[in-house]
């Protein structure tokens, strides 16, 4: 069962056993820094049912009345700066995955989960500070309790499906193919068009590095080594217009490490050639 739920602005879902969603009232998602006690004679209650919890919870002690609760989680943010990055943005990205069967695709992966551990699961979509700045960012991730292997990798899972919905709404792709390079290996290509000049490269490559997050799992799962992000960019204004692009090689090293040839000298770049 996957929660899906925003900071006191949308409506909220949840996947059913069967995989299919179904929409339900608001729901609040709270945080740590958010919670408050209410004063006079409702905190007096509130601490008289605290202090009765805690003695039930003591005199049953080893029942399992307190049970170890563990958080796999992961933070997804909406690029700063950007016009169209808003509360609203994050919401539409948010359902659109949740209808496109985000629950069952995390089934599919992680076919051992029990329906209780499914029902950890979840996905909100925030506005407020972060780390020091104002930002929209996503929290995914699962909750469970006693032991879970997977707990890692289901997290992971969840954060590279929600970047590649993100970038997917913030750029526009044009392809994705495959590419041979002369020496025999080959590339997974991602064309997309931009908005950025080509000339200013600190800008373009703060992009490029951030579609990469999310691409360069598409690459790994076609198991292949290089990568190529390849950004357009339409000038000109009427009936006559040109477009400039450029290409980024990212290439994995035994070392089990990606880098980007841009960072090399010019002499040890990857001459590509389209298939």
């Amino acid at each position: 069962m996957l929660y899906v739920t925003a900071h006191r602005t949308t409506p909220c879902a949840e996947l059913l056993d069967n995989g299919k969603i179904s929409i339900r009232s608001p729901r609040l998602a709270v945080s740590e820094g958010e919670r408050w006690a209410p004063q006079g004679t409702a905190s007096t209650c509130q601490m008289k049912r605290v202090l009765y919890s805690t003695f039930i919870c003591a005199a049953i002690g080893l029942q399992g009345c307190i049970q170890h609760s563990s958080v796999e989680q992961r933070v997804v943010e909406l690029p700063a700066g950007n016009p169209n990055t808003s509360l609203a943005t994050a919401a539409q990205i948010g359902n659109a995955l949740v209808a496109s069967g985000l629950g069952a695709a995390i089934q599919k992966q992680f076919p051992t989960l029990t329906q209780q551990q499914l029902q950890g699961l979840y996905l909100t979509w925030n506005s407020g500070n972060f780390q020091g700045k104002q930002s929209v960012f996503f929290l995914t991730g699962i909750r469970y309790t006693g032991t879970l292997p997977e707990a890692k990798a289901v997290a992971d899972y969840c954060e590279s499906q929600v970047k590649k919905a993100v970038i997917t709404k913030f750029i526009t792709p044009t392809g994705v193919h495959k590419m041979d390079f002369p020496n025999g290996d080959s590339a997974l290509v991602l064309e997309y068009e931009t908005s950025v000049p080509i000339s200013s490269t600190a800008a373009l490559r703060k992009e490029v590095d951030w579609i990469w997050e999310a691409f360069r799992l598409d690459v790994e799962n076609a198991k292949l080594t290089n990568g190529v992000i390849r950004a357009t960019h339409p000038e000109g204004t009427g009936l006559v217009t040109q477009s400039k692009g450029y290409g980024f090689v990212f290439t994995k090293r035994d070392d089990g490490k990606w880098h980007c040839l841009e960072d090399e000298k010019p002499n040890q770049r990857l001459q590509a050639t389209p298939r």
